[in-house]
């Protein structure tokens, strides 16, 4: 069996791409992001209700997000079980497909400590400091 994606792509500029995306005017759309949410603020962060213009974006985005929040407060094999809840409602609703994931390069002076590379990009500087 074959399983495929049959597609045109159409590359934009940033501020069509941010017009179509505010209206919902795309059938898909493909970002470079990491492919799983890494602890409970991200899944806050990424489900909080009033970040979307409409409820069709995550339709269980309330639900989601109060169980992020509720998983701050378990600790243990609680809030495993609560994630694993989570986990399973975005593979359900699947409204997040990975396709890809960027690799991330750090170049630096060597004289720099603290400086490591991020699976989402983040470079915290107060961790930076001369040797």
């Amino acid at each position: 069996m074959e399983i495929g994606i049959n597609c045109t792509v159409e590359a934009v500029d940033n501020m069509t791409y941010e017009e179509r995306r505010k209206k919902r005017n795309f059938d898909c759309r493909i970002v470079e992001e990491a492919s799983s949410l890494i602890d409970a603020d991200s899944i806050a962060t990424q489900f909080t209700p009033s970040r979307f213009d409409q409820a069709v974006w995550y339709p269980r985005a309330s639900e989601i997000y109060e169980m992020a929040q509720k998983g701050r407060s378990l600790q243990g094999q609680e809030r495993k079980n609560l994630y694993g809840e989570i986990a399973q409602i975005l593979n359900d609703e699947a409204y997040t497909v990975p396709l890809y994931n960027g690799v991330n390069t750090v170049a630096f002076n060597s004289g720099l400590q603290g400086v490591e590379a991020h699976c989402l990009s983040y470079y915290v500087f107060r961790y930076w400091s001369w040797k």
